[in-house]
């Protein structure tokens, strides 16, 4: 029983750190909000609203479990997202690279074959969008500063995907 504890342990960190992601699984989960299922199955559009912001709230979850999830949510809202749900946006994907980097470049950069090479341009984008906003004039500044705190937090092998990350938030600033 204790060997097989462990064994379940194990996988848990081997698929948490590959980014799970079978829209079933999260789709039959209690854990996952109403909401979020019902934006995924299509029953509404991402827009700056109450419901959305629910689901890009969820980003914060402490279920390690079905994070991925509502990264995946936030990451399709990004291409069609108005001014207003594009800078709540921009704000909030900041915030949660800075604060959980290992979740966000994890998905970000996971050769997962749900996770669209445009989340990682779109994530970018936004949070650019975020820095020139904040920090007109200053945006290299700013930039940096927001780097030394992801890299504080993220572990030896996020910190080369989080410096390119940067560098290409960096390379959107204008």
């Amino acid at each position: 029983m204790r060997l097989y504890f462990i064994l379940l342990l194990l996988s848990t960190f081997k698929l948490y750190a590959q980014v799970p992601f079978d829209a079933r699984s999260y789709l039959n989960n209690k854990q996952v909000s109403k909401v979020a299922k019902e934006y995924y199955n299509g029953k509404f559009k991402a827009s700056d609203e109450e419901k959305t912001f629910e689901i890009v709230d969820s980003l914060r979850t402490k279920n390690h479990l079905t994070r991925p999830f509502y990264i995946y949510l936030v990451s399709t809202m990004m291409a069609n997202a108005d001014a207003a749900l594009s800078e709540e946006l921009g704000n909030k994907c900041k915030e949660f690279v800075e604060q959980q980097p290992d979740d966000a470049i994890g998905f970000l950069y996971s050769d997962n074959k749900e996770v669209d090479k445009r989340f990682k341009d779109n994530w970018a984008k936004a949070i650019a969008g975020e820095f020139m906003i904040q920090c007109e004039g200053e945006e290299n500044n700013c930039i940096n500063k927001s780097l030394q705190r992801t890299l504080k937090r993220s572990n030896s092998e996020i910190k080369i995907k989080a410096i390119t990350f940067y560098n290409q938030i960096r390379s959107y600033c204008h």
